[in-house]
């Protein structure tokens, strides 16, 4: 090897490992194959890809004409309509750019990690190994079809990195305001990124950290406190105003959702983390896994995922230990181990009393599912405490007594796993593996920490072994299929428009679950419990059925329109209306359907209704009474229920390009131009290119007056909430833009 070569690798080998491992781990993906389990094809990949074909036709994606009657879609935070880092979906298919993407952002979280870790000036293969960890930490890969939040997890580590930069520099006179752009600049981006969960939770982490280095540099920092402090506020929310053209359209559909007065506690408090999981800790599988199609633990494997590898979680707890010891750590091991403590007490959700009582008396905490999801706290400060650990072992090494029992500790476990393997049985077969799984680590743990980390082959060897754990842990929880699990013909969609298109689809929400849970994506248990026990097979044909199906909102792969809308958030009214509709009878339920414009209903179930086609899974069916999207209805209608159509009237076009609807009609009367579309703010009305007022029709839709004779009317889409935030977006990175073009070129003129 060539000298320049050899110098390149021995400077940038952690690097170049960061970047190597995801591409190991994520390898369906790199050759050619794609995600598809859950989300990705119910969620992501209708939203990415409508978003993208808006931008690629010039427009903003700013609604969504083909989900529940029409929704929001820049509004709807997980699709990241304004997040730079989702350049690919506008280069590549939708179903490559998921993946693509996914690996771009844990290679991130991994090089932010390191990034941080060597501002606290540990030694590269110390961060290296932090860094491993993180972006390979099973909270983060199991949830990686989870796009929005494998988006925002890796900027906590960025976050971290620059508020420690901008202390450093208030404390040393440097660049500050330099550094208070770099940090409101990741600030935003973490906050575009699409998952509000996590950036909140992120932006309580690092406040607490700045709090923390403020106070324990004091003494240095002398008067540079209230500077410090102001400097990081402005950060914070200049950062805020940058990610302004996402937050206040999301802000005003959260305020129009049915989440508005906040979620029940079952609701909040499900996806807990379960106490025993703790065992997860140490080897990932011990109650089974999805990837094995065995897994029979708490709630789903996902939520509860936090494995970040044994030598790391080794490493993370030994300067720990030392702290309790009073001997001296480096760096903020107290604010790090507290702050892995109390998040991992809060994830616990209902299995303490803690959360509740959060719950019923702290406003905000009544605002996001999921306590389990504190754990991205946990690990952001196991992985850094995982760094200073690896730099105290470099440094001090581990006593030979401490080596040896690490190893007769995984030699005894060996033996127990082995044994297990052959004695248990039913679902404790998966505590057998488990445990061998634990007893290899922990005796390779003490044959590594041994060894003398100065040299590289031992650091090699060491990096390795972690690596391979945490992909051989981890490398099967995504499951991919060819790309024509999206790209091939859906018989149920031809046969849909071959009948002639003449309506929305429909699945009721007990259908909907039924199909879902039944089938394709868990199973019920006897007490009615929903279990994730497994992926199901690898065969494109069967999740082809999934598709055939026509779950929501798989129906907008195939361009079908949809009553249905399967995302966090819904408009509340329209919501309201669809609780009516799962609380009545079909003979009752079908008027308010034939008013949603549904002429198509899907259904495992026998219906007295004419069948367009069947499959394996459900039967078409064709809603003879279905109502036209647009229809002109009497003046002295109830606009609270009507379906009158005035005779005689004809709506002669009609043009959907998404942000607007243009309807050319005509009428002998006057009366009420009827739009069977979701009644949002933001919406206006011109007739024949006068304003008008859209009034609330048929509980959740649209209406305007409509004179006699033929007229045009055009409803458009032009939202405060995103001509405002864009404002404050741009004004924000001009800011940001101009001043660090500023300080780098002044440095450069130094």
């Amino acid at each position: 090897m060539k000298p320049k070569a050899q110098a390149f690798l021995r400077r940038y080998w952690p690097v170049l490992t960061l970047i190597g491992a995801p591409l190991l781990l994520f390898a369906p993906i790199v050759l050619g194959r794609v995600w598809y389990w859950g989300v990705p094809l119910l969620q992501f990949y209708p939203w990415q890809r409508m978003a993208a074909e808006y931008y690629q036709a010039g427009q903003l994606p700013l609604w969504n004409p083909l989900l529940g009657s029409g929704a929001p879609l820049a509004a709807n935070l997980q699709t990241g309509a304004f997040y730079p880092l989702n350049f690919l979906y506008l280069l590549l298919p939708t179903e490559h750019a998921m993946g693509y993407t996914a690996m771009l952002h844990v290679i991130l979280a991994g090089l932010f990690m390191y990034a941080y870790l060597r501002t606290m000036k540990l030694a590269p293969l110390a961060a290296l190994i932090g860094a491993l960890a993180f972006e390979l930490n099973g909270f983060l890969i199991a949830r990686a079809g989870f796009f929005s939040m494998t988006a925002a997890v890796p900027w906590l580590a960025a976050w971290l990195w620059r508020t420690e930069k901008l202390q450093s520099a208030v404390s040393n006179r440097q660049s500050a305001i330099s550094n208070t752009l770099w940090l409101a600049l990741v600030i935003g981006l973490g906050v575009l990124a699409g998952h509000a969960q996590t950036a909140v939770y992120g932006l309580v982490f690092i406040s607490l950290y700045f709090a923390w280095q403020a106070y324990s540099k004091r003494a240095a920092l002398r008067f540079s406190v209230p500077r410090s402090l102001v400097l990081f506020v402005v950060a914070v929310l200049l950062g805020l105003c940058l990610a302004a053209v996402q937050l206040l359209p999301a802000a005003e559909l959260t305020r129009e959702s049915q989440r508005a007065g906040g979620l029940d506690y079952t609701k909040i408090m499900t996806h807990s983390f379960w106490p025993l999981r703790l065992l997860t800790l140490l080897s990932p599988d011990f109650f089974g896994s999805p990837a094995q199609n065995n897994y029979w633990g708490y709630n789903n494997y996902w939520e509860n995922a936090a494995y970040i590898g044994l030598i790391p979680l080794l490493l993370a707890l030994h300067p720990i230990w030392k702290r309790i010891r009073r001997k001296a750590t480096p760096g903020p091991i107290g604010f790090l181990a507290t702050t892995a403590l109390v998040s991992l007490v809060l994830a616990f959700g209902w299995f303490t009393p803690i959360y509740p009582f959060l719950y019923n008396t702290v406003p905000g905490f009544d605002l996001f599912q999921g306590p389990a999801r504190w754990l991205v706290v946990t690990l952001v400060a196991l992985c850094v405490l995982t760094g200073f650990g690896m730099q105290h072992l470099i440094d001090h090494g581990v006593s030979r007594k401490a080596t040896l029992r690490l190893i007769l500790l995984g030699l005894a476990l060996c033996f127990a796993g082995l044994a297990a393997s052959f004695v248990l049985k039913g679902r404790a077969e998966t505590f057998g593996p488990a445990t061998l799984r634990l007893g290899v680590l922990l005796a390779l743990a003490g044959a590594l920490f041994q060894a003398k980390l100065q040299n590289p082959k031992p650091q090699i060897i060491l990096v390795m072994v972690v690596v391979l754990d945490l992909i051989t842990a981890h490398f099967a929880l995504n499951p991919t299929l060819p790309p024509d699990i999206y790209r091939a013909a859906n018989p149920t969609a031809e046969a849909i428009q071959a009948a002639g298109s003449n309506g929305r689809v429909f699945t009721f929400a007990q259908d909907e679950e039924q199909i879902k849970f039944g089938k394709y994506l868990a199973h019920k248990t006897a007490d009615g419990q929903t279990v994730f026990d497994g992926f199901g097979p690898h065969d494109l044909a069967y999740w082809l059925g999934e598709r055939a199906a026509l779950l929501p909102n798989a129906s907008l792969i195939d361009r079908l329109p949809s009553a249905n809308n399967f995302d966090s958030l819904i408009v509340g009214r329209y919501q309201s209306l669809l609780d009516q509709i799962a609380a009545v009878p079909l003979e009752q339920a079908l008027p308010i359907l034939s008013r949603l414009h549904v002429g198509y209903v899907v259904s495992p179930r026998e219906l007295n209704l004419p069948i367009v086609t069947r499959t394996s899974d459900v039967i078409v069916y064709r809603n003879d009474q279905v109502l036209p999207r647009v229809w002109v209805a009497p003046a002295e209608s109830d606009l609270n229920s009507v379906s009158e159509i005035v005779p005689g009237s004809l709506v002669e076009s009609l043009t959907d390009s998404g942000n607007a609807v243009t309807i050319r009609a005509a009428s002998a009367q006057a009366g009420w131009l009827m739009l069977s579309d979701t009644f949002y703010p933001g919406w206006q009305a011109l007739v024949d290119g006068v304003p008008v007022e859209i009034r609330i029709a048929n509980e959740a839709f649209r209406a305007v007056r409509f004179p006699a004779g033929s007229h045009t009317i055009e409803f458009r889409y032009e939202p405060q909430s995103v001509t405002l935030g864009l404002i404050v977006s741009l004004a924000s990175l001009a800011v940001i833009a101009s001043g660090l073009t500023l300080l780098i070129l002044r440095d450069a003129r130094r």
